[in-house]
């Protein structure tokens, strides 16, 4: 049965809006170590001497840089970095790109845009896709909202190593609380690609899978696949690492060449003892503070860990759901940097949809005034998105100064911490995200209100 085409333009608006959010090769040192890592793998070197900078996301070892991140990213950034290395036109593009401030620009910076934009075009229709496809529409007209009235557009949008951590979560929690059990290798997929930090969570949770696997068997090569394509991930982490650092357990966060202090402390670069400290960073500080950037992830967190354990949910199901939320808390506020404060927001941005949909769950049984007065409070939650990224701590502003930063800072530009440098045509870029974002939140509330939600179905 072909789609209503209602649903067939909000599709469309789903993805223009995330491809507005791509600007070229933004400087982005993830992206940077990522995408360099590619373009040396295509022409079979490890070594990125040839791209290194002061990024703070490549390793330094033997006289030699490297990828900075976990290995396997730079798989992703391979097909468009074989593709378009042998293009020579990428040179036209070298005027899009627009430096980090703090990195010297790439000997081809029109190649890395190129680059960039391919991999994370190609990531945006994929994550749109397996939205749509795997998930019922109740459910995907939730996400959707999420998206556009969150910070978990910047996740969606930017390719950052945590942004299949956003994906993993969303199917995981679907998994747990929806009683869809076919989704749980699909999440653990994910999530074992994101960043080393979800691993040890992902070894428990494939574990307790093997465990009903053997109970229940099941030989179809889909079962496997999951596993079967985090394994290869893994192995090419560990060969890696095993070939540069002399041992498949030393990570590129060890080598780091500036600002390395932040990965050589603790388990995985964390520092439990930091915790208390590191919590109060992670809600009150002005630059990250989630009280101010992100405030619903402390009351969903509380709110979905309550409605989860007073539900009829299995009990290793409600102890799953409780162990991720407070791990993923655990990780935020332990992973130490003394050099330039704690990491930006994307270590927590991803727990948005896992305790988002289980209290979105339940007031999607209730009608009346309470579902108006919840739609009026994302899009006010979409507003103050754009007024805390405007104002960046700066209460002494105009009305007209106001006004004029959150005209220039359209929600398709939440970059948070990132973003630190002018946009291309500015002005029309940021009517245009304007009027989509609003047009695209605007239909997503409308049609996921008028639905009564029922994840059974």
């Amino acid at each position: 049965m072909p789609l209503p085409i209602s649903h067939r333009f909000l599709i469309l608006l789903v993805l223009v809006t995330l491809f507005l959010h791509i600007r070229g090769f933004t400087g982005n040192p993830m992206a940077f170590s990522a995408a360099a890592q590619a373009v040396s793998l295509s022409t079979g070197r490890l070594e990125v001497d040839n791209f290194a900078g002061l990024s703070n996301d490549l390793a330094y070892v033997k006289g030699h840089y490297y990828t900075g991140i976990r290995p396997s990213h730079s798989l992703f950034y391979l097909p468009a970095a074989i593709l378009l290395r042998l293009i020579p036109q990428t040179v036209l593009l070298d005027g899009l790109f627009i430096p980090n401030p703090k990195l010297p620009p790439p000997v081809q910076p029109g190649l890395f845009v190129a680059i960039t934009l391919v991999t994370t075009a190609s990531f945006i229709i994929f994550w749109v896709w397996m939205i749509f496809k795997n998930v019922d529409f109740a459910t995907r007209m939730a996400i959707w909202t999420l998206v556009f009235a969150t910070p978990a557009l910047s996740l969606a949008s930017g390719f950052y190593v945590q942004s299949f951590a956003l994906l993993g979560l969303i199917f995981l929690v679907i998994t747990l609380v929806n009683g869809q059990p076919h989704f749980f290798a699909l999440s653990l997929l994910f999530l074992g690609l994101a960043d080393y930090t979800w691993l040890p969570l992902v070894g428990i949770f494939s574990l307790i899978w093997l465990v009903d696997w053997w109970r229940q068997p099941s030989g179809s090569l889909k079962t496997w696949l999951p596993f079967i394509i985090l394994a290869a991930f893994l192995l090419f982490d560990c060969w890696f690492q095993w070939r540069v650092f002399d041992s498949p357990f030393v990570t590129p966060y060890s080598y780091r060449f500036s600002n390395s202090a932040i990965h050589t402390q603790g388990f995985l670069g964390l520092q439990p003892a930091n915790f208390f400290p590191g919590l109060a960073y992670r809600l009150f500080s002005a630059r990250e503070g989630v009280v101010f950037f992100a405030p619903e992830l402390i009351m969903l967190s509380l709110v979905s860990g309550v409605l989860v354990l007073l539900g009829s949910l299995p009990t290793l199901n409600k102890f799953l759901f409780l162990a991720v939320v407070l791990w993923v808390w655990f990780i935020a506020a332990s992973f130490v940097d003394p050099v330039s404060g704690l990491p930006g927001n994307r270590y927590l941005i991803p727990l948005l949809p896992f305790v988002f949909l289980p209290v979105i769950q339940s007031v999607g049984r209730i009608s009346g005034p309470l579902r108006r007065l919840i739609t009026v409070a994302l899009i006010f939650r979409t507003f103050w998105t754009w007024h805390f990224l405007a104002v960046s701590g700066n209460v002494n502003l105009t009305v007209r100064e106001y006004a004029g930063l959150l005209f220039h800072l359209p929600p398709a530009y939440i970059f948070a911490k990132y973003l630190q440098t002018d946009l291309p045509y500015q002005s029309v870029v940021s009517v245009f995200g304007w009027l989509t974002t609003l047009t695209v939140l605007c239909l997503v509330t409308l049609i996921f209100f008028k639905t009564t939600y029922n994840p059974r179905q």
